[in-house]
């Protein structure tokens, strides 16, 4: 057994493993299960609380292999040769994606849409103007509401109901600050699911491993959610769109400060926007374990810079822990960004 810790609520523990085959390049992942507290609702039930949680680790490996050929619908691989259909993407069940691991597209993903048994692998996104022949790459699944809370939710034990409102809700932020609400119907195992605010059954919905989430919780008692997966110690690009972005850094024992996160850069094209004020500036919201955000930005102003807060208090080393969710909020004068967020 490796390393231990809890850290806000967190609990974390990770095991070392080899390689799954000696065939593909070998590695070593680490692997972590957490168990993440969801916040109570007041004591008579009437307030509910709201929980702001990401995970603390990133899907394992199906497999490692090095590209031979691409174009900019598939990648092909001698190495990583699953069965025919192995990763065809199922909307109830989910999906695979692509991470490529080296090269000038390290960090770069894929949802999978196919694959063959000879080693080609039909991918959603062009990859093929970056990527190149002798690049490795991973494949992974998905999390998905199921996989992460429970088929019927037992995972999790969120307060299950037949409709969206009175009952916990696990709460999705979109890029323009709406959000999509899910809940899982019924106790019965035989007929419960997992669906969305408009009914539609949702426990394939991807949970993407930097998402950040939000917990609606409605009953008086707390209640954990627990997940398993590899620690992010390779690259990982994550898109910043203009609007709002709740995330999470990935890191399943380490705090990072802001100082630390890497979003700053020469310009803002590609890095997070600095400003002489928080209203001209691109913002972080971190939420504290009560549900509470406190808001900073990048100060440029004349030879001072650095992150503060929007009192203008020096703030470069205030820490997002493991498993806290946060916002980076892009000015809609801003285009959308690539950020690596530090590996452990």
């Amino acid at each position: 057994m490796g390393k231990f810790g809890a850290m806000a609520g967190f609990l974390s523990v990770a095991l070392n493993c080899m390689t799954l085959g000696t065939a593909a390049p070998s590695y070593s992942p680490t692997f972590v299960a957490t168990a993440t507290e969801i916040r109570p609702a007041s004591s008579d039930g009437k307030l509910s609380a709201f929980t702001y949680l990401s995970f603390q680790q990133m899907p394992a490996e199906v497999c490692r292999g090095v590209i031979t050929q691409l174009t900019a619908q598939s990648v092909q691989d001698t190495l990583c040769t699953l069965p025919a259909g192995k990763l065809n993407f199922n909307s109830k069940q989910g999906g695979y994606f692509l991470h490529i691991l080296t090269g000038n597209a390290a960090g770069m993903r894929a949802d999978i849409t196919s694959n063959t048994g000879d080693g080609t692998i039909q991918i959603a996104r062009d990859l093929s103007r970056i990527a190149k022949p002798g690049d490795q790459f991973a494949i992974r699944k998905h999390f998905t509401i199921a996989s992460v809370f429970g088929k019927v939710n037992e995972k999790s034990a969120l307060t299950a109901g037949q409709s969206i409102d009175g009952f916990d809700n696990l709460i999705l932020v979109k890029n323009d600050g709406s959000t999509q609400r899910y809940f899982h119907v019924g106790t019965d195992p035989r007929f419960s699911l997992w669906m969305d605010q408009d009914f539609r059954e949702s426990g394939g919905v991807h949970l993407d491993a930097f998402q950040g989430m939000i917990i609606r919780r409605t009953s008086p008692e707390s209640t954990f959610v627990y997940n398993t997966g590899v620690v992010h110690d390779v690259p990982t690009l994550i898109e910043i769109h203009p609007g709002f972005n709740l995330i999470g850094t990935g890191n399943s024992q380490t705090a990072i400060t802001l100082d630390q996160l890497g979003l700053v850069s020469a310009s803002s094209s590609d890095g997070i926007a600095s400003a002489s004020n928080p209203a001209q500036a691109d913002n972080i919201v971190i939420f504290d374990e009560n549900g509470q955000g406190n808001t900073y930005f990048h100060l440029k102003y004349t030879n001072v810079t650095g992150w503060y807060s929007f009192d203008f208090k020096e703030a470069g080393q205030v820490e997002i822990l493991p498993g806290q969710a946060f916002y980076i909020n892009r000015l809609p004068s801003n285009g959308a960004f690539g950020w690596f967020p530090p590996e452990e």
